[in-house]
């Protein structure tokens, strides 16, 4: 016989009995918290993480002349990964300030949509964690390396035949 009523560790209402919660409430479904939310917004530590990684490569290498080469390469990878949209615009042959905006946006775009997205399949299960929210943003993150692995393939096959 229910006492009173409590909060559940996922914040639904609970009925309590002498003996302690007796279940959920009729009609309440539990919430799994601020996945869904939050998720499009915390997706952005990675292409922000990516990119600060490839400012610290550029700035703390230490070479000279031709010797920046490696360093260069390993950051513009970097930003490749942080930035997946920038081979579709036209970077680095097409540096201008119009094609460096549109990639930005547009790769923020798609960012934004994976979080949305891992934040959405993450939460079908009900105890939903956040663990399972990075697990899905990994697989969306697997898509996009992907994607600019065959896209620097497509790239150098296309300029070897020319």
């Amino acid at each position: 016989m229910p006492v009173g009523r409590g909060r559940h560790r996922y914040g639904e209402r609970v009925a309590r009995t002498r003996s302690g919660p007796a279940g959920p409430i009729q009609g309440t479904v539990a919430r799994p918290g601020r996945i869904r939310t939050l998720g499009p917004i915390a997706v952005l530590v990675v292409p922000l993480g990516l990119g600060l990684l490839a400012a610290l490569v550029i700035r703390l290498w230490p070479c000279e002349g031709t010797a920046c080469g490696e360093p260069y390469l390993g950051a513009w990878g970097l930003v490749l990964f942080a930035v997946p949209t920038a081979l579709a615009v036209g970077l680095p042959w097409i540096s201008s300030p119009i094609n460096i905006t549109f990639a930005l946006i547009t790769s923020l775009a798609a960012w934004v949509m994976f979080g949305k997205w891992a934040g959405r399949r993450a939460t079908q299960d009900v105890d939903a964690t956040w663990w399972d929210f990075w697990r899905e943003v990994a697989f969306y993150a697997g898509g996009v390396a992907l994607g600019v692995i065959g896209g620097l393939l497509v790239m150098v096959l296309v300029l070897s035949f020319l």
